[in-house]
């Protein structure tokens, strides 16, 4: 009983006989109907042993709702009990219990909350398939005069209403749970619990991401998980799985992302590795890992916004539904996910995901040429990235625009700056380089490897990736300006790739007819077809003219034969 000594001291005779009350008719009649027995009471307690653990954990349940219901109040004070819970072997002495169990049960007890139940893992595991109830992990407790760290679960209150996903957080969240380990040397289990923590400090660098704490997560090490018991007790909406297997000097991790709420897998992969270097190992699978994550849960919350009406939507799926429409990369796309980042600030003023992503709809319009009024593109996208940042300092989207928008206004170093330390951060954030490549574009002279290399940088952490049309054009371009007779082909190539694509926009069709037009006309004239389908303004001199840097003014100065055979093609001279 919450300060029974406290309330003993003043009002001794109200307390006394108000427990004893509660004892004679809630909580004595509730152990018996559970086919429980209380062996021992201790004036503000009693120590009670039940024939399973689920009985035990249901009576407990019982007698707090009753304790409640009761509202029995002294001096003011609303009285409350907690109640400790654990599974084990006991020793009957008389009318009492001995052993560690029972010191565990006191234990825990003492670290539940006013009204609370918590129960050691061992319960957990035995009743949470076999009950309805909900369990929160508080992780692993060192508990007094216990020998090492005991996994704690409170139980939710019964009455409250069962957590929402997401309502730790406006963003999707995630928990990465330990992975296991198949090996038959335990001595691995370094590595697989390495592997889990990299990869959380990996995913908790992506603003737009929840990411539960390592500590809440190896609550579950060796334990039976129900996905979606899980979810309920952190909140997440997503879980990522996985396991380790070594056999010589060869290791596998196989890793799969899954929804707690429908159990469906999102995705799964593995990958084979020779242990050279055990920590280089763990770095490079950290990083395919995560950069196929990230994307991954980006594209799964796009879809389920898009399912929904636009007239249920609160500001948190209005965000997401309008970087879906900028997945379309068109004027209209742009419009409307613009249109719908500016509805969620009206619902939620401080919302820097609104803030962050509107301002990369600005950039976009001056990186695909959808704005007249550059300037005033970028003045409001500066603004726009800046007022996120204000909210969230790291918000890849605020750093992805401000990167780019700097470069176009002329501060190019200052954007290389500024991204450099964003990419030191966050080295897995794939939008990180290819704002860098896009701000290389206007650095002098042009370094078309450097533009490269990020695109294949991006290629890299994210294949898979919506946006990979643009990782491709980055490869083509950048090794175009690098060697413009592109003797092997790699540019072609890789613009191609960009083309093939789920989602293309009109640049790599620009570019891919550029680069087919002399070896492939029949290619240049097809894609030539499907960007002025898509941009039907286009001509020879706004092509020549689409950008106002100096890597694609140098590109156009190495093209000037590829322009007059696309005007020969069905380019017009001008508009």
């Amino acid at each position: 009983m919450i300060g029974y000594s406290r309330l003993v001291a003043e009002y001794e005779l109200e307390t006394i006989s108000g427990y004893r009350t509660l004892f004679q008719e809630l909580l004595e009649p509730s152990v018996k109907d559970a086919q429980g027995r209380v062996f021992k009471t201790l004036g503000d307690g009693f120590l009670a042993d039940f024939s399973s653990a689920s009985s035990a954990v249901e009576c407990a349940v019982g007698i707090q709702g009753g304790v409640s219901k009761r509202g029995m109040r002294i001096g003011g004070q609303t009285l409350s009990l907690r109640i400790g819970i654990h599974l084990g072997e006991t020793i009957e002495d008389g009318d009492d219990l001995l052993g560690d169990t029972v010191n565990i049960a006191s234990r825990l007890e003492a670290i539940a909350s006013p009204g609370g139940i918590c129960v050691s893992s061992p319960v957990y595991e035995r009743v949470r398939n076999e009950t309805s109830l909900r369990f929160r992990s508080i992780g692993p407790q060192r508990l007094k005069n216990i020998p090492g760290l005991v996994k704690v679960w409170q139980v939710d209150d019964p009455a409250a209403p069962a957590p929402k996903i997401e309502q730790l957080s406006g963003r999707p969240s995630i928990v990465v749970l330990p992975f296991d380990n198949l090996s038959s040397a335990p001595d691995q289990d370094f590595f697989a619990d390495g592997l889990v923590e990299d990869i959380t400090t990996a995913l908790s660098r992506f603003t737009a991401l929840f990411v539960v704490a390592r500590n809440s997560a190896f609550a579950y090490q060796g334990a039976a998980r129900n996905l979606r018991n899980v979810g309920r007790e952190l909140g997440v909406r997503f879980a990522v799985e996985g396991s380790v297997r070594c056999s010589g000097r060869k290791i596998r991790v196989s890793a799969q992302l899954i929804e707690t709420e429908t159990g469906m897998q999102v995705w799964a992969n593995r990958w084979d590795r020779d242990i050279s270097d055990l920590f280089t190992v763990q770095d490079e699978l950290t990083t395919s890992i995560v950069g196929v994550l990230e994307p991954e849960i980006r594209k799964t919350v796009r879809n389920k916004a898009l399912q929904r009406p636009i007239i249920d939507l609160n500001a948190w799926e209005l965000v997401h539904r309008g970087w879906a429409e900028l997945s379309d990369w068109t004027p209209d796309g742009l419009e409307r996910g613009k249109s719908m980042f500016q509805q969620a600030i009206k619902l939620d003023p401080e919302f820097a995901d609104a803030y962050g992503w509107l301002a990369v709809a600005y950039a976009n319009e001056v990186a695909y040429g959808f704005t007249n009024d550059i300037v005033g593109n970028v003045n409001l996208g500066v603004e726009t990235a800046k007022r996120c940042q204000a909210l969230q300092p790291h918000h890849e989207g605020a750093q992805y625009a401000l990167g780019f928008l700097l470069a176009v206004s002329g501060a190019v170093d200052d954007a290389l700056a500024m991204l450099e330390l964003a990419i030191e951060r966050n080295p897995n954030n794939v939008y990180l380089y290819l704002a860098r490549a896009l701000a290389r574009q206007f650095k002098t002279p042009v370094d078309g490897a450097k533009i490269s290399q990020d695109g294949m940088n991006c290629l890299r952490r994210s294949p898979n990736d919506l946006g990979a049309w643009s990782f491709y054009f980055m490869i083509a371009f950048g090794r175009m300006l690098d060697d413009p007779r592109d003797p092997e082909r790699l540019a072609l190539q890789a613009i191609e790739q960009a083309c093939n694509q789920q989602y293309t926009g009109h640049p790599a069709l620009m570019l891919a007819a550029v680069l087919a037009v002399k070896s492939k006309p029949d290619l240049a004239k097809r894609r030539l077809d499907q960007v002025l389908e898509l941009y039907p303004g286009l001509s020879a001199a706004s092509f020549k003219g689409f950008w106002d840097d100096p890597a694609w003014e140098l590109l156009m100065e190495n093209s000037t034969q590829e322009i007059a055979l696309l005007v020969s093609l069905g380019l017009p001279e001008s508009n």
